[in-house]
């Protein structure tokens, strides 16, 4: 609770969060994931999350709904009985929070339940010798459901909830991950699935398309630099030694 950047939003923004803070019903720090991305990429799919869910839903990957409202808000619908207003209080190049409201009807619960989360995502950049950047992302939710009576049901269903959420985090960093690789050695094939995008506005098509771009003039340069500069292997790291995750 500490971590939250609390005085960077104003006080309205900050009372909403200080009461799911008061009244968490559900609180869970996903597992920490490393991926090696651009960090232009990964920059832009955090402030653009509707690219993401577009691209899933032409891959049919996921059928998410997320519809954005203003620069800093969106309607989600996961199609699994989700719904909700998602808004984003603060930004910098490695903090992210978020508030959320909504409900959610479904086979889990016998009534429907509405409830207000808050979502800290922190990143952290390192770049390698090789030229490559590894990106590691934590993410903390608390979870307010407004009924009561629904604390006790929700900590009786919390080890199945958090699996969920634990399996949903790990597939989208390695989604995110897989989507910077391709845009390294497959760019034209990159741009043209964006040109397919129709559920976020043109110009940020069109933004996406440029990030995609510039990732693939960086791999280039770097696999030219790599041929005639070997990187500097670490000490005490052998080749073909595999790395942490």
């Amino acid at each position: 609770m500490r971590d939250l950047p609390l005085d960077k939003i104003d006080e309205a923004d900050r009372q909403r969060v200080i009461e799911v803070l008061k009244h968490t019903s559900v609180y869970r720090r996903l597992p920490t994931q490393v991926m090696r991305c651009d960090p232009e990429l990964f920059q832009f799919v955090i402030d653009h999350p509707e690219v993401m869910a577009n691209i899933w839903q032409l891959l049919g990957i996921e059928d998410i709904q997320l519809h954005r409202t203003s620069p800093t808000t969106f309607d989600a619908d996961d199609g699994e009985g989700t719904r909700g207003n998602v808004e984003v209080l603060h930004r910098t190049h490695d903090t992210c929070l978020v508030y959320a409201g909504g409900s959610y009807d479904g086979p889990l619960f016998t009534q429907p339940i509405t409830g207000n989360c808050v979502l800290m995502l922190r990143t952290a950049y390192s770049r390698e010798p090789d030229g490559y950047y590894y990106i590691t992302t934590r993410l903390d939710v608390f979870v307010q459901l407004n009924h009561v009576g629904l604390d006790f049901l929700a900590k009786t269903f919390q080890p199945l909830v958090c699996r969920v959420a634990d399996y949903n985090f790990v597939a989208t960093c390695g989604f995110i991950e897989t989507l910077s690789q391709t845009a390294e050695v497959n760019g034209p094939g990159l741009a043209r699935l964006a040109t397919r995008l129709e559920t976020v506005a043109p110009q940020v098509r069109d933004e996406f398309i440029l990030v995609t771009e510039r990732v693939a003039a960086r791999a280039r340069e770097r696999d030219r630099v790599a041929r005639v500069e070997p990187p500097v292997r670490r000490a005490g790291y052998q080749e073909g030694q595999p790395r942490s995750r």
